[in-house]
């Protein structure tokens, strides 16, 4: 896990946590500090395994299982929301539906 201050003068100093990903593929060690961080401790602790998926033609393209579930529910829930609105509106709007 690295740890990333980010000070700003018009707010207070955030400590971002951010995942330190080591593994092998096609024989070579690869270390990745990956590229979204939180500001909170993450629910992985230092040493934890996880499992990922890399690109066998790209190692250094890979996926960490599970560590979207959150945003893709969040932004899938947005979608269909934003969707049945948009929806409505139409049928309102060119059926004359009320």
């Amino acid at each position: 896990m690295a740890r990333r201050n980010n000070d700003n003068s018009f707010s207070r100093t955030v400590i971002s946590h951010y995942p330190v990903i080591r593994y092998t593929a096609n024989g070579q060690e690869i270390t990745i500090k990956h590229n979204a961080g939180k500001g909170y401790t993450s629910k992985y602790k230092v040493g934890d395994e996880v499992k990922i998926y890399c690109n066998d033609s790209d190692p250094k393209q890979y996926y960490i299982k599970g560590y979207y579930k959150i945003i893709s529910l969040f932004f899938g829930v947005i979608l269909i929301l934003a969707s049945i609105l948009i929806l409505i509106y139409l049928l309102k709007r060119f059926m004359g539906v009320s």
